[in-house]
């Protein structure tokens, strides 16, 4: 993992399809502060394109992704950050 925030919170949805990989998205960010980064380790590949959809409508920043194997990682933060 380069190029990527150290997380302060991880969720891990490692077998869970669509929509639940948002839900525990979701859940997770309404308790962290502005800022704060959010990892969702996902097996879903609908995961990134729903996970991006999903911080554009609730206005917090997609900051990327990476799939080793069938295991994606995604990191999000909260709120908007210019430039991402």
């Amino acid at each position: 993992m380069t190029g990527f925030p150290e997380a302060d919170k991880t969720i891990d949805t490692f077998g869970l399809l669509c929509p639940m990989p948002i839900i525990k998205c979701g859940e997770a960010i309404r308790k962290m502060k502005n800022g704060e980064s959010l990892k969702i380790i996902a097996t879903d590949p609908g995961a990134i394109a729903d996970l991006k959809t999903w911080c554009k409508a609730n206005r917090n920043t997609y900051i990327g992704d990476e799939t080793v194997g069938r295991v994606i990682s995604i990191w999000i933060r909260k709120g908007l950050i210019d430039g991402l």
